[in-house]
């Protein structure tokens, strides 16, 4: 195990949940964890995994819970199975930002996915194309105030055959992307 070796790197070190991390893999998989989101690098691996065959691996920690309200978001989804029934034509995914916006987000999902079909719309977003006065107050709601959005996928149907989709409902996500080089990784 080299814990002490990269833990802690004189120009400087990785996050602790990151370093918790290293030290799970390292007892869990027999590997030695490197450091690699160190000394200024951005959109780098957190640290490569050097197991005993010579392999390496790439490793990236990930926390769900970025916001207080994650996990209860995340459990509330859950109760659900992560679907809604879909009341149109086509499969949505639906991506809830807040445990806040579920209320309504419930509520209101069927009439606007209705809505977006008869206008042949992917988006909630694309129904401004309306006149003001005509929007109705949900899709207002989702696009103006909520932190939620919707996506309809016209070319996968809700029914296929004997399978009724349901819609995707999973917590809004945010994410990076890592070196495009994939510098520190052998070429095999």
């Amino acid at each position: 195990m080299c814990w002490t070796t990269w833990c802690v790197r004189p120009a400087g070190r990785i996050g602790h949940a990151e370093r918790l991390a290293c030290r799970v893999a390292e007892r869990v998989l027999g590997v030695t964890a490197t450091a690699w989101d160190v000394d200024g690098r951005q959109g780098a691996v957190d640290a490569f995994l050097d197991y005993p065959d010579d392999r390496r691996a790439a490793f990236e920690v990930t926390r769900l819970a970025t916001d207080p309200g994650a996990l209860q978001l995340d459990q509330l989804l859950g109760r659900d199975g992560f679907e809604w029934p879909l009341p149109g034509r086509w499969w949505w995914n639906v991506f809830v930002g807040s445990s806040r916006d579920l209320p309504r987000l419930r509520e209101s999902f069927p009439k606007i996915v209705v809505m977006c079909e008869q206008a042949g719309v992917t988006r909630p977003g694309q129904l401004f194309s309306q006149r003001d006065d005509q929007i109705d107050p949900d899709v207002r709601w989702l696009v103006e105030d909520s932190t939620s959005t919707m996506q309809g996928h016209p070319d996968v149907p809700s029914v296929d055959g004997q399978r009724v989709r349901r819609a995707m409902v999973t917590p809004d996500g945010g994410g990076g992307a890592v070196d495009e080089q994939l510098r520190g990784l052998r070429a095999r």
